[in-house]
């Protein structure tokens, strides 16, 4: 990942080293309401309390456990994601929460890029080692398997990300900074944002939230009022090096799909169609003479690939466009099968409902004509996955 010296960082949580043991004292208690108030009193606390019933205290008892702290022993030296240099024969760490029973524990996969040796920490301070299942650099998520023997921990469900709200209360538990299980609250701030995973390749959907996350929380689960997994804690936002209220999460929607995937065939499928594009917007279609500013206009058609191969044709010449040149030319695919396309967002995220190998018929715009024109997609190549780190 590059290195940032601008005015606002962006970077992922974890691979944190650890110094040191620390003890802190745990947050006060609440106590429970009466049975039979004698008034109704509202105060900031019982506003932000979930409307499920559960309590902090009720969340981090009942599902703490579940979370664990991740150490990743690394032997070859390297710059990390924030670009700066990682010793030889160094532990990193990170967090992560066990999904199964039989012992399988999601994290992220910038936690353990590069490991040689990763080891599990559980609730009961006990310590076993775990393989690496699979990993995808383009979610930046990782499965890991590991034997939970006789160790008593709880496992965690994962919620449907489709039903988060803005303003929802969350939690966030992880081992910040190599504080361990510690838990903290907050809300929903925003949803669908788009971050970087560890290959460049965007990740969209993302949950915000100002829960307090810093380095470490990386890989623990971000958890609903129920106790349920609605995204894993990855990146934040900041001005300096810790939290100003700023982060990001993998939603579970994007979880489940990983997991299943990893954990079935140790790998994950991505379609692949072969382009770099951009969305339309009214300067390039007056430009072209359009009388629609709605598509996604193809910069550049890889060779070979799905794209390629059905003759779709790429930009053509450069212009100068607002001050900036842009290229312009190529087929504006207006629609997949019977979905509109209004973006490349938009067709980003049609291409990721279909598995390699499907056939999908574009609508293109094609010199001021419609055109229809199927395309196999593909497996997206493998050089797309490779996390960006520098090693030495």
């Amino acid at each position: 990942m590059r290195t940032f010296f601008t005015s606002l960082l962006s970077g992922v949580l974890g691979a944190l080293l650890v110094y040191g043991a620390f003890t802190i004292s745990p947050p006060p208690g609440t106590k429970d309401e009466p049975e039979q108030p004698v008034k109704a009193v509202t105060t900031a606390l019982q506003i932000n309390e979930p409307l499920d019933g559960l309590s902090a205290q009720d969340i981090y008892e009942r599902r703490g456990d579940a979370v664990v702290h991740i150490k990743a022993t690394i032997s070859s030296r390297f710059d990390n994601l924030f670009g700066l240099p990682v010793p030889e024969n160094q532990v990193a760490s990170g967090s992560g929460f066990i999904v199964s029973k039989d012992g399988y524990v999601i994290t992220n996969a910038h936690v353990v890029s590069g490991a040689d040796k990763i080891t599990v920490q559980f609730s009961d301070q006990a310590e076993e080692e775990a393989t690496l299942v699979g990993v995808d650099q383009s979610t930046d998520l990782a499965v890991l398997k590991t034997d939970l023997k006789d160790h008593d921990v709880g496992v965690l469900a994962l919620a449907d990300s489709q039903n988060a709200q803005v303003g929802q209360t969350v939690y966030a538990i992880g081992n910040p900074l190599g504080y361990d299980r510690s838990m903290s609250r907050g809300i929903i701030s925003a949803l669908n944002r788009v971050i970087n995973a560890p290959n460049g390749i965007e990740i969209r959907g993302v949950i915000q939230t100002d829960a307090a996350v810093n380095q470490g929380n990386s890989g623990g689960p971000l958890l609903t009022g129920a106790g349920e997994v609605i995204g894993v804690t990855s990146q934040i936002a900041t001005t300096g090096a810790g939290n100003i209220g700023i982060a990001f999460a993998i939603p579970s929607s994007i979880v489940k799909r990983v997991y299943k995937e990893i954990k079935e065939t140790g790998k994950t499928s991505r379609p692949w169609l072969g382009i770099q594009g951009s969305t339309l917007d009214e300067a390039p279609a007056d430009e072209l003479g359009l009388t629609t500013t709605e598509g996604a206009m193809i910069v550049a058609v890889m060779e070979p690939g799905p794209a390629h191969d059905a003759g779709l044709k790429e930009a053509d010449r450069q212009t100068l466009i607002d001050g900036s040149y842009r290229e312009i030319g190529g087929d504006i695919i207006t629609k997949i099968n019977d979905t509109e396309i209004s973006s490349m967002e938009d067709l980003v995220n049609e291409i990721n409902q279909y598995s390699a190998g499907t056939k999908v018929t574009l609508t293109i715009l094609r010199n001021s004509k419609f055109k229809e024109i199927k395309v196999e997609l593909d497996e997206r190549p493998t050089e797309f996955d490779e996390p960006n780190l520098n090693r030495r």
